[in-house]
């Protein structure tokens, strides 16, 4: 996984896992109303890595709710016609999913930093072991 890699520096590993959350495409024969289900269905998958401490999967799932919600279905041909109360879910949503997900966007973007320090330092060591 290009997000796993620590000898890429934080920023690079956080790139790859965003550009991983970003990657949704929405079918326009596939009714709005399905995807309402779906996001909710996202939200609980990625509350339960959280639980579990699989931030890089609860970050991507909460990635792709935003990616799915802000930018792709309102293009849908059938959005206007999704009921008023489930775009009112989404949106309350939202709106407590954009705080978790830069929340966790900085305690990942911290542990890459500090696996990547570690990393070099490793690296340092066996290079010096090795001239030894």
């Amino acid at each position: 996984m290009p997000y796993s890699d620590q000898e890429l520096d934080a920023t690079t590993r956080l790139r790859n896992l965003s550009e991983v959350g970003a990657a949704v495409e929405v079918d326009d024969n596939i009714p709005p109303r399905r995807y309402f289900r779906s996001g909710m269905e996202m939200i609980r998958m990625a509350n339960v890595y959280m639980d579990e401490g699989n931030y890089e999967n609860a970050f991507i799932l909460y990635s792709k709710f935003i990616t799915l919600f802000v930018e792709k279905l309102p293009q849908h041909p059938c959005y206007r016609e999704a009921l008023p109360m489930d775009k009112a879910n989404i949106k309350r949503k939202l709106n407590d999913v954009f705080p978790r997900a830069e929340k966790l966007k900085l305690h990942l973007k911290d542990r890459y930093a500090k696996e990547h320090d570690k990393f070099l330092v490793e690296k340092v060591e066996t290079t010096f072991s090795e001239a030894d």
